[in-house]
């Protein structure tokens, strides 16, 4: 490589680099965010699939029925969306009972908790850890182009 081609080259990491840098919602940040997005709706459609919370711990059983767990129509599994915000990511469903089914609920019934989303105040499951993590080294080697 020449001189020439080594600095351009430079160069162009240098610029990337710097881009990095800018804050949360540079385009480098926001393809490192959507990378995460699209792990975890993978991750959640696995745990609807294996009927288990994010941590890997089976969900309750049914006490009448023994069809699968939270798909008698598949439209809660289907209705999750994510996307980057300043601070991270955003996972959301826009099913109205989707909370209930994930935290569970005591009065005026009891509805045991099917968690489909890990909880922000314990630490994050070691599978979506890892998840994360190649997912954003991949997004960051796809912009840098190493």
């Amino acid at each position: 490589m020449s001189n020439a081609a080594a600095f351009s080259e430079l160069a162009s990491i240098r610029r990337r680099l710097q881009e990095i840098a800018l804050g949360p919602m540079s385009p480098p940040a926001k393809a490192v965010k959507q990378a995460v997005v699209d792990a975890s709706l993978v991750l959640i459609r696995r745990g609807f699939l294996s009927e288990s919370s994010p941590d890997g711990r089976p969900w309750a059983r049914k006490k009448i029925d023994n069809g699968p767990i939270l798909v008698k129509s598949g439209k809660m599994m289907r209705a999750w969306r994510g996307h980057p915000t300043v601070r991270g990511i955003s996972l959301t469903n826009s099913r109205p009972y989707s909370a209930y089914q994930n935290y569970g609920y005591f009065q005026p019934h009891y509805l045991v908790a099917r968690p489909m989303v890990p909880s922000q105040f314990r630490p994050l499951p070691k599978a979506w850890e890892r998840a994360w993590n190649d997912a954003a080294n991949k997004a960051l080697e796809r912009y840098m182009h190493w």
